[in-house]
């Protein structure tokens, strides 16, 4: 049951950290992933990585929702139908 109610500080931390990071991107801009290059592009691999990020990110986060959602059905077909398990 632990594991369960585990993921909620897990998800505010995540989404925090996505949250600090989108800051990071609107205050210092891409470009400063890549030391300070002013070539066009180090800024189209610096979108490449902002966009590689976010979607790792928000990946992290469904998956953090939808763990605890699983583990209730899981727990659920053990306890309901003991003969098939």
């Amino acid at each position: 049951m632990v594991l369960i109610f585990a993921p909620i500080p897990l998800f505010m931390y995540h989404v925090g950290s996505l949250y600090d990071f989108q800051k990071f991107v609107d205050e210092k801009g891409i470009i400063t992933f890549l030391k300070g290059s002013n070539e066009i592009s180090d800024y189209n691999f610096g979108k490449f990585i902002k966009y590689q990020f976010i979607f790792f990110c928000t990946g992290a986060i469904v998956t953090i929702v939808l763990m605890p959602v699983r583990m209730i059905i899981s727990f659920w077909r053990i306890i309901n139908t003991k003969d098939k398990v």
